[in-house]
């Protein structure tokens, strides 16, 4: 458990990682140490591709799930996750939009697939959703409009490991 722990405050502080190193990397430009400098740009190159890689292939793994689940659950069931009337997202534990339905698609304007939930609805903050990950109950305003934000943290299992998503559903209180 103190694994997990420690593997979901690192994903959640990344930025801070990526502004560390480009501040030293400014700073190595300002000394003049640009054999540091350009160490530290690899460095930062490399930390984003591993980062760029792992968000598709979670990504690709919730997608692949959620297909699976659909073939594997009921008319009724399927087309209740899918096709509920009210807006439903699925995010990464940094926050990221993994997938959505079609309801909170219109409520934002559009497909916002691998955008940060507060770039999408600003009022959100993941940080708060995460203090209470096993019972997130949140009142959101958005474009006019209040919303109850409801959800949890549910578990993905697949053949090779398993990993966290934040599901969430927003109900209109306006």
């Amino acid at each position: 458990m103190k694994k997990d722990r420690f593997i979901f405050k690192l994903l959640l502080e990344t930025k801070i990682y990526y502004m560390v190193f480009l501040l030293s990397t400014v700073i190595s430009l300002i000394y003049k140490e640009y054999v540091f400098a350009g160490l530290q740009l690899v460095l930062v190159g490399g930390i984003t591709v591993y980062h760029v890689y792992t968000t598709k292939k979670k990504t690709s793994e919730i997608r692949e799930y959620i297909e699976t689940l659909a073939i594997h659950t009921s008319s009724a069931a399927r087309d209740s996750m899918l096709n509920t009337p009210m807006p439903l997202t699925i995010l990464d534990l940094t926050g990221n939009i993994v997938w959505h339905n079609e309801v909170f698609s219109k409520m934002v304007g559009g497909n916002r697939f691998e955008n940060h939930i507060s770039d999408v609805v600003p009022g959100i903050e993941i940080l708060k959703i995460l203090e209470n990950r096993n019972d997130i109950n949140i009142k959101v305003e958005y474009d006019g409009k209040v919303y109850l934000v409801i959800g949890n943290v549910v578990e993905f299992n697949n053949e090779d490991n398993k990993f966290y998503s934040l599901v969430l559903y927003w109900i209109d209180r306006t």
